[in-house]
């Protein structure tokens, strides 16, 4: 069923032949390597967008989130995968917080990484169960309703540990559940409480783009509220902010573009920005604006 699985014409043909339910029951085997085959058979069948409903249907979510609280690595990430990936529906993103699965998975956020010298295997695994994780976590602070839950999770002071983790997609995956949250004001008032802001700005020097594209995009967030504009200044944002105007990466450019505008009334309209690099700016926010009217 896994390698069958791996091909999309044969999708239909497996559900038609009840092959979901059959998987599905797979989860809760007693043999750890059985249900290692059947999770990474529903993996492969939980990107399809029917199939991301139909298999919360056939009652996958409660095998699913026990194994994201079982001690098995490799079933804790290929649960926290198909839950990634059905997490990515609307409906989904309440039936798994519903089902009980946000706290699993921010448990799996908590893994220790074992010591890259004596066991790089184990390391990259537990990165890989972060990832996922976090990716899941990411779909479910999308929906307004979630937003709160995930908060009382006790999800943001481990969020901002992982800021610091020296893999790039884990601190991608935990600077995305951070933007989505701080959306809501008085959430991102508690989340820079927290000390977001310390932890977010070195980020915007990162090379990676899909990284700072979060970073920049949560700092447009918390400057959208007037009194966290000192904090973000004070902390040096401005002149990396200043910086992504220039990337090759049009988000970046935009996330950053309103940060700044954001924070101009601050810094007495524009006039720090303008004397750390004037030319950029008023060229890329030019651009920026053009863009938007197209």
């Amino acid at each position: 069923m896994r390698n069958l699985s791996m091909a999309p014409e044969l999708e239909a043909d497996i559900v038609r032949e009840n092959g979901l339910a059959a998987v599905i029951a797979l989860l809760s085997h007693p043999e750890s390597k059985i249900q290692l085959q059947a999770a990474v058979a529903l993996r492969n069948l939980s990107v399809s967008p029917e199939n991301k409903i139909r298999i919360v249907e056939e009652a996958a979510l409660a095998p699913l989130i026990a194994l994201a609280r079982g001690a098995d690595m490799k079933l804790q990430e290929q649960s926290a995968v198909i839950l990634r990936n059905l997490s990515v529906n609307a409906e989904n993103k309440l039936k798994i917080v519903e089902a009980d699965g946000l706290r699993p998975l921010v448990n799996l956020l908590k893994v220790s990484l074992p010591d890259e010298g004596t066991d790089p295997q184990g390391r990259q695994q537990c990165l890989k169960v972060q990832e996922q994780a976090g990716g899941a976590i990411r779909n479910l602070s999308m929906h307004a309703d979630n937003k709160s839950k995930i908060v009382e999770a006790g999800t943001v002071p481990v969020v901002l540990s992982l800021l610091s983790t020296p893999d790039v997609r884990v601190q991608e995956q935990a600077a995305g559940i951070l933007r989505n949250l701080t959306a809501v004001s008085s959430i991102t008032k508690a989340i820079v409480a927290a000390g977001a802001i310390p932890s977010l700005v070195p980020l915007l020097r990162s090379s990676d783009s899909k990284l700072v594209e979060q970073v920049a995009g949560c700092i447009r967030n918390i400057t959208a509220v007037p009194e966290l504009r000192e904090a973000v200044v004070k902390e040096g944002a401005l002149p990396f902010l200043i910086e992504q105007l220039s990337s090759p990466d049009e988000k970046v450019q935009e996330q950053s573009g309103v940060a700044l505008r954001n924070l101009a009334d601050f810094v007495k309209k524009w006039s720090k920005i303008v004397k750390a690099q004037p030319c950029a700016l008023s060229i890329r926010t030019a651009a920026l604006q053009r863009r938007r009217a197209l």
